[in-house]
């Protein structure tokens, strides 16, 4: 919606005073398409799930949730550029989640995105405008995988390099 409310949330708090807690200790979801347009901000998010498992107290204002899984992201866009385009996704993380904040604290989390494996530790707050916090490390990189990674208008600046080897790229603390 173009006034930022949410058209997502399928649980309502419950009036009676019986507890609702929406405490999940395991969510499977195997085969599934997400697709996801915030035309507020421009983004917009889209992906086949082959398979992931997820967990958490989704009710409380504050609550960890853990994810794993494999999926495709067919389109990651944002403001009008593509980031993302058909990759494959490896995820493994555990997520301290804020919602009064829109905040959301990664820990111990691992991403292999095509042949690029990676660890991401900080956070993202989306209250009123998105600010991004994050410490992005690969220890092993192969430099034309990270170039396949770049949005398709960055790909042409390096179509004339030649690369041999792995090399090493931390991006600390990203404020955005």
């Amino acid at each position: 919606r173009k006034d930022g409310s949410n058209n997502y949330e399928f649980w309502t708090s419950d009036t009676t005073g019986a507890s609702s807690d929406l405490d999940l200790s395991s969510v499977v979801v195997d085969r599934m398409r997400f697709r996801l347009d915030d035309r507020k901000d421009d983004q917009r998010y889209d992906c086949s799930i082959h398979h992931l498992v997820f967990s958490g107290k989704f009710q409380s204002e504050q609550f960890t949730m853990s994810t794993s899984g494999q999926l495709q992201i067919t389109s990651l866009r944002a403001g009008g550029t593509e980031y993302l385009h058909e990759k494959e996704v490896d995820l493994v993380t555990t997520l301290d989640v804020d919602t009064r904040e829109s905040r959301f604290v990664f820990k111990e989390t691992r991403i292999k995105l095509e042949d690029l494996a990676f660890t991401v530790d900080g956070s993202v707050t989306a209250k009123k405008a998105t600010r991004l916090q994050l410490s992005i490390v690969s220890n092993e990189a192969d430099l034309s995988s990270f170039i396949s990674l770049l949005p398709r208008q960055y790909v042409d600046y390096f179509k004339e390099y030649k690369t041999e080897g792995r090399f090493e790229f931390k991006i600390g603390r990203a404020h955005v």
